[in-house]
């Protein structure tokens, strides 16, 4: 017995949890990692029978640095002394900015699982024991501030309209700037710069981000969106963008450059103005339509007045009528 805390007294001080009834392990898969660049975490629960439900980590905040989980656990067997254990394997990235000594303090496990097959699930908590690794700062990287450390990035964008498409102001140009990476995640590939010249408003959407983990290959996706408004007329330089990173495995910088866009912007025709000039008639034919409008009136005024005259002189002339006249 007093073997077997010993051995796990080692395990923990040198940061790693040694399997044991019902117990969990933990290990690094780093010493050292240059700055930005992923350092696998790895989180090996054991039990005697199936486990039940999903297992949760009290994962640590540590200042500029972030954790991401992978897939779903690996589930195998592994024979510790007599006795075999049913595992769950649960892999994690640690991605940190700073540098030197970085330590994840001792956090908490929490999952079910059965002393038997037949038996019903029991709460358990495990506490991880203190990791530690090495932070370096890539050589050439001190003007970069944030450090995207990856494999490789893919560096793409698009305008709508296309390119010398007749734009007026007023109107709005969108930039789509896509970027993928190998070997990092989506939370470390940086916001685009939204700067515009003077006449020119910028409006940033919301990013799309997305991370794929596939065992141990992670890929990250970044979808940027820039809308710049043109104000005024005149003629604008869009600015370009550059992107710089590490690349660990040629230890070295990389950059590339999206290039602006020359916009020409004409002034606005103001619709007020083509609206009158559209629905403005020439003379000639303002005149016929009021000769046709009083033709029309005439048409209708004539008749009902040709038959008052004729009751009225019918009336006059009626012998009743001359009759009265003579007598008065």
């Amino acid at each position: 017995m007093r073997v077997c805390l010993l051995f796990v007294s080692l395990f923990v001080s040198t940061g790693t949890a040694a399997p044991a009834a019902e117990t969990v392990k933990a290990e690094l898969g780093k010493e050292s990692a240059w700055t930005g660049e992923a350092v696998p975490l790895a989180i090996t629960l054991y039990s005697v029978g199936p486990f039940s439900g999903t297992a949760a980590f009290d994962l640590p905040e540590i200042l500029q640095t972030v954790f991401t989980r992978g897939g779903r656990p690996i589930v195998g067997r592994e024979a510790i002394g007599d006795e075999t254990y049913l595992t769950q394997r649960h892999e994690f990235k640690v991605y940190t900015q700073r540098t030197g000594r970085i330590v994840i303090p001792p956090f908490r496990v929490r999952y079910s699982s059965k002393k038997t097959f037949t038996s019903e699930p029991e709460p358990r908590q495990e506490m991880i024991g203190e990791l530690v690794f090495e932070s370096k700062r890539p050589p050439g990287t001190e003007s970069m501030g944030l450090v995207i450390s990856a494999a490789d990035l893919a560096v793409q964008q698009s305008w709508s309209p296309e390119p010398g498409a007749k734009i007026t102001a007023g109107d709005v140009i969108i930039r789509t700037i896509t970027r993928k990476a190998e070997g990092t995640t989506a939370m470390m590939l940086t916001p685009i710069p939204d700067k515009a010249p003077d006449g020119v408003r910028v409006y940033v959407d919301t990013p799309e981000v997305q991370d794929r983990t596939q065992r141990s290959d992670s890929t990250a996706e970044r979808i940027d969106t820039l809308k710049y408004q043109m104000q005024t007329p005149g003629n604008f330089m869009l600015p370009e963008v550059t992107f710089s990173w590490w690349d660990p495995d040629n230890e070295e910088v990389k950059s590339q450059t999206l290039p602006g866009l020359q916009v020409e912007v004409a002034a606005a025709t103001s619709p007020a103005a083509t609206e009158t000039k559209s629905t403005e008639a020439p003379d000639w034919q303002r005149l016929a339509v009021a000769v046709v409008i009083l033709g029309c009136l005439l048409g209708a005024v004539y008749k009902p007045a040709r038959w008052c005259i004729a009751a009225w002189r019918a009336k006059h002339h009626s012998p009743s009528a001359v009759a009265r006249r003579e007598l008065k």
